[in-house]
């Protein structure tokens, strides 16, 4: 049996929304707040939405492969067990 490392490749488009609970006396200061950093302790939790997703291919051993099924399928050396089931 070989060994190989199989890395796929997927480009997606993310949205993540950080939250924070600010005092502030303006929305616009409450703003400045979080992007200088004074909002720690106000840091409430993060949430990422996937809004697409592209798959991009596939590598083996860092080398760009073509999947193709009909030669994936595993052929009996007389060494492995290959066979599924019970």
């Amino acid at each position: 049996m070989n060994k190989y490392e199989v890395i796929e490749r997927v480009r997606q488009v993310v949205i993540r929304e950080r939250r924070w609970n600010v005092e502030a006396i303006s929305e616009q200061d409450a703003i400045r707040e979080v992007k200088q950093g004074g909002a720690t302790r106000g840091y409430r939790g993060e949430r990422q939405s996937i809004i697409s997703s592209e798959h991009e291919g596939w590598a083996v051993n860092n080398q760009p492969v073509e999947y193709r099924p009909a030669e994936a399928v595993p052929v009996d050396d007389g060494i492995a067990d290959i066979g599924g089931g019970d």
